[in-house]
């Protein structure tokens, strides 16, 4: 059975005492003495404590990163072979990531944190063979100063 004790002090009309809270709960007072502001409260805090908010920050990030994905894709002017290979299986894994986060988001904080970590492993390998293929194309990129060529 769930036994759940709160202590209240000064919230709304309450000034103080102990609300035990079972699976079935029955609050009973007069009007205006704080029953529907006590039960609004702690909703509110069972529903944050409830939520997911890893699975929220990360599905967050992967939307941002898709966009700076795009933008990095059109900024590239000519785009070889090796380039359009590497940004869409940059793309691929965010969209497999965030898949594979949608299908654990129920689950509880701790086992959440678990599958996530032992089922993500391809994902950061194909993450770590972006930055590879960025490493290569900003050495790629690298031109010898003007100033360099007119000296011989």
């Amino acid at each position: 059975m769930n036994i759940l004790d709160i202590k209240v002090k000064n919230l709304g009309r309450f000034k103080g005492g102990t609300v035990k809270v079972r699976p079935l709960t029955v609050l009973t007072g007069e009007n205006g003495t704080g029953k529907s502001f006590f039960t609004k409260t702690l909703y509110s805090v069972f529903s944050i404590v409830n939520k997911n908010l890893l699975y929220i920050d990360a599905t967050n990030n992967i939307q941002v990163s898709g966009a700076i994905i795009d933008v990095f894709d059109q900024s590239l002017t000519r785009k070889g072979e090796e380039d359009k290979k590497n940004i869409q299986l940059l793309k691929a894994t965010l969209n497999e990531l965030h898949s594979l986060l949608m299908d654990r988001k129920d689950y509880p904080i701790g086992a959440y944190i678990h599958a996530c970590s032992t089922t993500t492993n391809t994902q950061i390998e194909n993450f770590n063979k972006f930055i590879g293929y960025l490493d290569k194309l900003e050495k790629k990129q690298k031109f010898k100063s003007v100033s360099y060529l007119l000296i011989f």
